[in-house]
């Protein structure tokens, strides 16, 4: 049991990389996308390939938004201007889960590169914002489409901005939040400033909020939408989202994740003057430290991702030699669990966790799906069989947690020397 078990053979059908995955809230199918221009589905029960590609789009596909209900999936690929005037636009296609097959025809919205794409929570309303140069700043545009009848709703003139690297909207779909720099006549100012716009009406809320030294690159809003996180190359702020004001000094970090309750923030550390690397955790209502970090981490981290129950982190990072890697981390013991989980085949490029964080998927570079079984119950069943004998206390700890309730997964089988399941907390002795 020295990696999480993948769930059948790798899945694949794309021609080039996959780039995202994305899973429908019933946890039962998952979409796919990449350099090609395919969509393709899988059922996760028993991992397999749901009918032909959903095919349309003329170039790559770029996003993909599941509806709350999971009814239907939505797709955006942006098309580039061939010829001298033409604009370049972004192709919108809807498509029927039940059968499938697309919905209405396609239709074509806004000139820049689409970098956000969400559905609000009432399922009704398809957001989109893109963003493009223009003259010494930029142009941010936000598109609203009604999803039952894909008809365009009423939406804002384009928003002029300074330079803008990253965009967020919020959990309710009011907001956007715009993250990036400072410019004068031209010239960054060599500041980071994030803004808020009302998705309706394109109006600033407030003003620009400023703290860091250097471009924001990563905005991220907590699940109740109160709290946002920026980032630049070097440090994080938390920020009070109705009042504009900090939370708390800036700290170093500068990939984060949310837990579900959006009461945690965990921070990706890495200390330039001696390499090391650590995941940290503060109390996102105070800014303030949380226990102790992780540490003696080795690889560089690009993602991470809490469970649904919080109890787990999972990053997607560079080890020493190049590879690209899943990790899983205990986050009440500060611990790895088990071993980094590699592939086989490709570089790992998106990873995700199912809505209910039982089965983790990931894409890679040579166009492969996989899938891993992370619940509890179907892992120690597997591994018993595999070693016919329960597990050791130490196989557990290792693997588990020491934080789990140790148990016989076959109460017919041999106990590790020194289990005694007499204890209050049957952890064994």
């Amino acid at each position: 049991m020295a990696k999480r078990q993948q769930l059948g053979p790798y899945l694949t059908g794309h021609k080039r990389w996959v780039s995202s995955v994305a899973f429908s809230s019933d946890n039962r199918t998952l979409a796919s996308l990449g350099g090609d221009d395919n969509i393709i589905l899988w059922d996760i029960a028993a991992p397999h390939r749901l009918g032909q590609s959903l095919r349309g789009h003329s170039s790559p596909v770029e996003s993909l938004a599941f509806t709350p209900d999971g009814t239907a999936l939505i797709s955006c690929a942006h098309t580039e201007a061939r010829i001298t005037g033409e604009k370049s636009q972004n192709e919108i296609r809807f498509w029927d889960m039940a059968t499938r097959k697309e919905r209405s025809a396609p239709f074509m919205c806004t000139t820049g590169r689409v970098s956000q794409i969400a559905v609000d929570p009432t399922g009704k309303t398809l957001e989109l914002a893109s963003c493009r140069s223009s003259g010494f700043g930029a142009e941010i545009e936000i598109y609203l489409c009604d999803v039952y009848s894909r008809q365009p709703r009423s939406a804002p003139p384009p928003i002029r901005a300074d330079g803008v690297h990253c965009m967020a909207f919020s959990p309710d779909g009011r907001t956007l939040a715009s993250g990036g720099e400072l410019i004068e006549g031209g010239w960054s100012k060599g500041e980071g400033d994030i803004r808020f716009w009302d998705v309706n009406t394109g109006q600033s809320l407030g003003t620009p909020m400023i703290g860091h030294g250097r471009f924001v690159s990563g905005l991220k809003f907590n699940p109740d939408g109160r709290v946002v996180a920026s980032s630049s190359l070097s440090d994080t702020i938390l920020w009070d989202v109705a009042t504009h004001h900090q939370v708390s000094q800036p700290f170093p970090g500068r990939e984060t994740a949310f837990n579900r309750e959006g009461k945690i923030l965990a921070i990706y550390i890495h200390n330039d003057s001696t390499g090391a690397n650590s995941i940290a955790f503060r109390d996102v209502a105070t800014g303030q430290p949380i226990g102790q970090p992780i540490t003696g981490i080795t690889e560089v981290i690009l993602s991470m991702a809490f469970s649904a129950d919080g109890k787990t982190l999972m990053s997607l990072g560079v080890d020493d030699v190049g590879s690209r890697t899943i990790s899983l981390w205990n986050v009440t013991l500060r611990q790895r669990l088990g071993l980094p989980i590699t592939t086989q085949n490709g570089v790992l490029r998106t990873v995700i966790f199912s809505p209910n964080s039982k089965i983790l998927a990931s894409g890679s570079d040579d166009g492969a799906v996989t899938v891993w079984d992370l619940n509890l119950d179907s892992w120690l069943v597997r591994a018993g069989r595999i070693a016919n004998r329960n597990l050791s206390t130490t196989e557990w700890n290792q693997y588990l947690g020491a934080d789990s309730r140790y148990r016989p997964t076959f109460p017919n089988l041999p106990l590790d020397e020194g289990i005694s399941l007499t204890g209050p907390t049957g952890k064994g002795k």
